[in-house]
């Protein structure tokens, strides 16, 4: 990630969390992403590193498999 990127990054995360926000990552495709991006305190993300996209019905069996209400991972969990 470029210099000028990461602080924008950085900023907005930090934003979040000084108005009592959980701040969701879009885009992540590298662990070196998801490690710097929860590093930050970033909370949640998604992306192709976690899955790609898919048609509706194929999700909605993903999702009743992992019996869980939303498709993002915890990224404070991550670390």
């Amino acid at each position: 990630m470029g210099d000028e990127r990461a602080k924008l990054v950085d900023a907005i995360i930090k934003l979040g969390a000084s108005l009592g926000l959980s701040t969701t990552a879009e885009g992540i495709e590298t662990d070196a992403s998801l490690d710097w991006l929860s590093d930050q305190g970033c909370h949640f993300g998604q992306g192709y590193l976690f899955g790609h996209a898919m048609p509706k019905a194929e999700m909605d069996d993903v999702l009743a498999a992992a019996r869980s209400p939303a498709p993002f991972p915890d990224l404070a969990r991550a670390s």
